[in-house]
């Protein structure tokens, strides 16, 4: 309703619009939410099309499509081409390649999983050779091997998913960051989660980056998988009740509801 007022005000207040469309989507309001996208991708200016048509796609996860998100965001990605300044061009379409690549391998579509990674890890890499640096370059291909790690842990190809695992940590094993290990951790932790050893992936996911919303629904799985049932409660619970629109928050948002609320 506030935010209705406000646009009311101003319709151009792009945030007020932008806001519409996450409350409508969380509500279950799809329709709503996708006219209020539209209105926000028609007044929004280059890149920010891109990134109003990436949340516009969400919707379609939260209403239960991923593979209509998967195609939605494909061709958010093509569009960047037209309309977007050419410095800008790779990283609106890494944003949405990357969901589209998280919204398939969530959901085990693994052959849609596989074409959004070659075509994620093309834009990814030539923006590294723009920058032309080394670090950047090798944190990037830290980041193509994360995504290469998982892909093969949903298709149950847990050696290959270990040594690509073991390759990003060793692209990463001296930087001078705390947390420079955090995916490393997650990439261990879904290869135990998916073997079902809940113990096992337990103690990963915790060393994972827990301020990310996917992340903790993954500890929150593996707790609930190994008898913890209280702290996995507590876990979902948070999951269900973050409410800032992201491709992690779309895809557990509606599971964490169901389990905190099984759970009880």
């Amino acid at each position: 309703a506030a935010y209705t007022r406000a646009t009311e005000k101003d319709p151009k207040l792009a945030v007020a619009v932008l806001k519409k469309g996450h409350i409508n989507s969380f509500l279950g309001n799809y329709a709503e939410a996708r006219s209020a996208y539209d209105a926000a991708i028609a007044d929004g200016k280059e890149a920010e099309k891109v990134t109003y048509g990436v949340f516009r796609a969400y919707t379609n996860v939260h209403a239960g499509q991923p593979k209509a998100a998967v195609e939605e965001l494909t061709s958010v990605a093509r569009a960047a081409d037209a309309g977007v300044p050419s410095k800008q061009i790779n990283g609106a379409k890494a944003f949405a390649l990357v969901s589209a690549l998280q919204i398939a391998l969530h959901n085990d579509l693994l052959e849609d999983a596989e074409r959004s990674l070659a075509l994620y890890a093309p834009v990814v890499r030539a923006d590294a050779k723009a920058v032309n640096d080394a670090d950047n370059t090798r944190l990037t291909e830290a980041g193509v091997l994360s995504w290469e790690s998982q892909l093969a842990a949903r298709r149950g190809d847990f050696a290959t998913a270990l040594a690509k695992a073991n390759e990003h940590k060793r692209l990463v094993e001296n930087d001078q960051n705390p947390r420079r290990f955090e995916t490393y951790h997650s990439l261990l932790g879904l290869i135990e989660l998916r073997k079902k050893d809940f113990a096992q992936a337990i103690p990963h996911y915790r060393q994972a980056d827990l301020t990310d919303i996917y992340q903790k629904y993954h500890l929150a799985l593996a707790l609930e998988g190994a008898g913890q049932t209280a702290e996995a409660r507590k876990l979902f619970q948070d999951v269900a009740s973050w409410n800032f629109n992201s491709v992690g928050f779309a895809l557990t948002r509606r599971d964490a509801m169901r389990r905190a609320t099984a759970a009880n």
